[in-house]
């Protein structure tokens, strides 16, 4: 039975395997913003990256050995990445209009942490933490943060529902409606939100087996640094 488990566990995707493909796809998106506008497909493709790191923070929250770190690297990584953020999108080192994807992850974290400490006590700590939650998800558009309320609430629901019995699909379909639900940019001439592709990431994730293909924390933070860089350098460039 051991054996059966570790022959799953080695066919399944690594945690870095997703990693990376989310970081490629998200390369794509932001070639297809900065350098190619009419090439829609470009920014369809770059839809799946967002679903797979909000995955991995709902894991990572469960999983790290110090939430406090945690959301203190988030927020350093977002400050460091902002400059490089505001100079792709908006062509200067600081603009207020909107803030790197690192903030949304940091607040999503910061509602998940708050659910998780209202679980199985009372009424009142369950009412503060959705309360806690909702203003995390509020801060979102507030802070105008990339997606906004949309990418809290979707690493809320990542981390609530994944794992129960038919997870996966609740999942997929809550991301569907969501996507319609929330004010997300269209596909011209159509209705159908871009957003919409991310959910092909869905299946993906339910490849994920709790696999590491290394231990190295020198990959872990070239994940973290891959952000700020490519952002750096597409927006010297165009």
């Amino acid at each position: 039975m051991q054996d059966a488990v570790s022959v799953s566990e080695n066919r399944g995707l690594s945690r870095e395997g997703l990693k990376l493909l989310a970081s490629v796809c998200m390369l794509i998106d932001h070639v297809g913003l900065t350098r190619f506008p009419g090439a829609l497909w470009l920014r369809c493709v770059g839809r799946l990256a967002f679903p797979i790191y909000c995955f991995f923070l709902a894991q990572g929250f469960r999983h790290t050995g110090s939430r406090g770190r945690y959301l203190a690297r988030l927020v350093l990584m977002a400050l460091i990445s902002e400059p490089a953020f505001d100079r792709m999108i908006y062509g200067a080192w600081f603009d207020p209009r909107g803030q790197n994807v690192l903030w949304t992850l940091a607040l999503g974290l910061l509602a998940i942490w708050a659910l998780s400490l209202a679980r199985g006590r009372g009424w009142v700590w369950i009412a503060g933490g959705l309360g806690a939650a909702a203003l995390c998800c509020l801060a979102g558009d507030w802070l105008c943060v990339d997606y906004g309320s949309f990418g809290v609430a979707l690493c809320l629901l990542l981390w609530a529902f994944w794992q129960a019995p038919s997870g996966q699909v609740l999942c997929a379909g809550a991301f569907l409606a969501m996507c319609w639900g929330w004010d997300m940019v269209r596909l011209p001439g159509t209705d159908l939100p871009m957003e919409i592709f991310g959910v092909l990431a869905l299946p993906l994730l339910s490849l994920y087996r709790g696999r590491r293909r290394t231990g190295s924390r020198a990959l872990q933070w070239a994940f973290y640094w891959f952000y700020p860089l490519h952002m750096l350098l597409l927006g010297l460039l165009f």
